[in-house]
C-alpha cells in the first residue's frame, strides 16, 4: 500500500512539472509573437532603431533565423547607415534563398552606396561593378529592376545606369529570361477573341475561356523576344517600326478586354517601355555625341585661329540644345545645359581671340625710362606709341589711329624694350615694336637695348 502510495505522489508529481512545461512554452511563443508584432510595427513606421533592439530581443526565438526577419533587419541596418553589417546580414539571406528578390536589390543598393563614399578608385569601380551585376542578377529573379531605379529612391544611387543603354538592355535581357507564371493569376489585356463559354452557359458571364488571351499573350513575348533582339544588335530604326507594331496589338486588345487580357497588357506595357528609354538614351548619346564632335572642332579652329570655324560650329551646338530640349525628360535638359555652357565658353573665348586678331595695334615706339628714374627724374616713365598716341602701363588703349577715344576693355599690361602686353577682357597678348627701320620710317623713337 505504501509504495502504490509512493508511485502516485511521483505521478502526480511528474504531471505538475509537465504542466510547468507546457504554460513556459506557452509563455514564450507568446513572447515571441508580441515581440515580432512589435518588430513589424517598427519596420512600417521605420523606427530602425527599435527595429534593431527589437531583433536583438528575438534572439533564442525560432523566429531570428527567419529569412523575412532577417532581410528586414538588414533593411533597418542599410537605413542606419551600417553598410558592412547589412552587407554581411543579406549575405546570409542570399545564401538561403539566392533569387530573393528584394535582398537582391537591397544588396545592389548597399555596393552603390559604399561606392559613393569610397576614396580608393579602384575599389570604388569594383563596388559599383558588383552593384551593376547585382541589379542585372535581380532582374532575372524578376524584380522590375528598371523601374526601381527610375524610382526617387533609386535615381540618387542609380541614376547613370538609368542613363545607360547598354545596360538597361542587359536588365531586360535578364529579364526575358524570367517567366512570369500567369497561372491562377488575373492579368493585363483583352483578346480581341470572344470567349467561348460552356455549353448550356447563358450569357457571357459563364464564361469557361480564355483561348483569345492565350494567343494575345503569346504574341506579345515573342514581339518582346524580337524587341531584345534588335535592341541588342543596335538595329534602332527596326526596333522603332517594330514598336509601332505592339502599339497595333496593344490597342486592338483594348476597350472590352477581358480581366486577364488587361492584366497581361499592364504587365507587357511596363516591359515595352523599356525600349522606349533605350531609344531615348540613344537619342540623347546621338545629340550629346553631336555636341562633343562640335566642342572639339571649336578646340581645334581657336588652336589654329580659325575664328570663324569655332563659331560656327557654336551655332550647331545650339542647334544641338533647342532640339534636345524640346523632349520633356529632365535628363535632356541637364545635358543640354552643359553642352551648351561649354560651348559658350568656347565661342566666348573664340570671339575674343578673333576681336584681338582683328585689333590694328602698330607699335613705333617705346621708352624704358630706368636710367632717368635711376637718375631721379620724377617725371620719367615707361611708355610706347601705339596709334601715334602715347600710353603708359594701365592705360586704356586706342585700337584705331584714327579713334577719338582709346577701347576701355583694352588696356597696357606690361612693356619690355621690344613688346608691349595688352590685357583685353583679362586675355593677355603680345604684339612686338615694328623693325627700327619701320618705326623711323614711322616717325617714331625707338629705344632698344644699348
Amino acid at each position: 500500500m505504501l509504495r502504490m502510495r509512493h508511485v502516485a505522489i511521483v505521478a502526480v508529481g511528474l504531471l505538475a512539472v509537465g504542466g510547468a512545461t507546457y504554460a513556459q512554452d506557452d509563455d514564450k511563443k507568446d513572447s515571441e509573437f508580441v515581440l515580432l508584432n512589435k518588430y513589424r510595427e517598427s519596420v512600417r513606421a521605420e523606427r530602425w532603431k527599435d527595429t534593431i533592439a527589437l531583433y536583438e530581443q528575438l534572439r533564442g526565438f525560432p523566429a531570428h533565423t527567419d529569412l523575412t526577419v532577417q532581410y528586414l533587419y538588414a533593411v533597418a541596418q542599410y537605413n542606419l547607415g551600417q553598410l558592412k553589417p547589412a552587407e554581411t546580414m543579406l549575405s546570409t539571406v542570399l545564401s538561403e534563398e539566392s533569387k530573393h528578390v528584394e535582398a537582391l536589390y537591397l544588396m545592389a543598393k548597399v555596393y552603390a552606396k559604399q561606392a559613393q563614399v569610397e576614396k580608393n578608385p579602384i575599389r570604388k569601380q569594383q563596388l559599383d561593378l558588383k552593384a551593376k551585376d547585382t541589379l542585372i542578377v535581380a532582374a532575372g529573379a524578376g524584380q522590375y529592376v528598371y523601374r526601381d531605379i527610375q524610382s526617387p529612391d533609386g535615381a540618387k544611387l542609380f541614376e547613370k545606369l538609368a542613363q545607360d543603354s547598354k545596360f538597361v538592355l542587359e536588365v531586360m535581357k535578364a529579364s526575358s529570361g524570367h517567366t512570369v507564371s500567369t497561372s491562377g493569376i488575373h492579368n493585363p489585356f483583352r483578346s480581341p477573341l470572344r470567349k467561348k463559354t460552356e455549353e448550356g452557359a447563358e450569357g457571357e458571364d459563364q464564361v469557361d475561356v480564355i483561348e483569345g488571351d492565350e494567343e494575345f499573350e503569346r504574341r506579345l513575348e515573342k514581339l518582346y523576344k524580337e524587341l531584345v533582339e534588335l535592341a541588342a544588335d543596335e538595329q534602332y530604326t527596326e526596333l522603332e517600326n517594330k514598336l509601332e507594331q505592339v502599339g497595333d496589338l496593344l490597342a486592338r486588345y483594348g476597350p472590352g478586354a477581358s480581366e486577364k487580357s488587361r492584366e497581361i497588357r499592364e504587365r507587357f506595357e511596363q516591359k515595352f517601355k523599356e525600349f522606349d528609354v533605350i531609344l531615348k538614351m540613344v537619342k540623347l548619346q546621338e545629340w550629346v555625341s553631336e555636341g562633343n564632335t562640335e566642342l572639339e572642332t571649336m578646340v581645334q579652329s581657336i588652336e589654329n585661329e580659325e575664328y570663324d570655324i569655332a563659331l560656327a560650329s557654336f551655332a550647331q551646338i545650339e542647334n544641338i540644345v533647342n532640339d534636345m530640349k524640346k523632349e520633356e525628360d529632365p535628363i535632356f535638359e541637364r545635358n543640354a545645359q552643359m553642352l551648351y555652357l561649354r560651348g559658350k565658353q568656347l565661342a566666348e573665348r573664340a570671339q575674343r581671340y578673333k576681336e584681338i586678331a582683328e585689333f590694328k595695334l602698330p607699335i613705333t615706339g617705346i621708352v624704358i625710362a630706368s636710367k632717368a628714374v635711376a637718375q631721379g627724374d620724377a617725371n620719367a616713365y615707361d611708355s610706347a606709341i601705339i596709334n601715334d598716341h602715347i600710353h603708359r602701363v594701365g592705360d586704356q588703349v586706342f585700337d584705331e589711329e584714327k579713334a577719338i577715344d582709346p577701347n576701355p576693355n583694352l588696356k597696357l599690361h606690361e612693356l619690355t624694350e621690344t613688346t608691349v602686353t595688352f590685357d583685353y577682357y583679362g586675355t593677355k597678348f603680345v604684339r612686338a615694336i615694328k623693325s627700327r627701320s619701320d618705326a623711323e620710317a614711322a616717325g617714331g623713337a625707338v629705344e632698344g637695348p644699348e
